[in-house]
């Protein structure tokens, strides 16, 4: 990794408007279910797509 990269741990948090295109992607369930992200870091983008695919926690 570059310098910088290693400076922020390879953390690079996916932007609000990023996740507001990849929720009209998905079609959400009328079931609940669960949102697994394995990357979370501040999970802004997973909150997101958790409500649009109607998911728990």
């Amino acid at each position: 990794m570059r310098p910088p990269a290693i400076e922020r741990m390879g953390y690079y948090p996916t932007d609000d408007p990023v996740a507001e295109i990849t929720q009209t992607f998905a079609k959400p369930s009328t079931e609940r279910g669960r949102l697994f992200n394995p990357c979370c870091g501040e999970c802004k983008a997973a909150a997101t797509l958790r409500k649009a695919l109607n998911c728990k926690y």
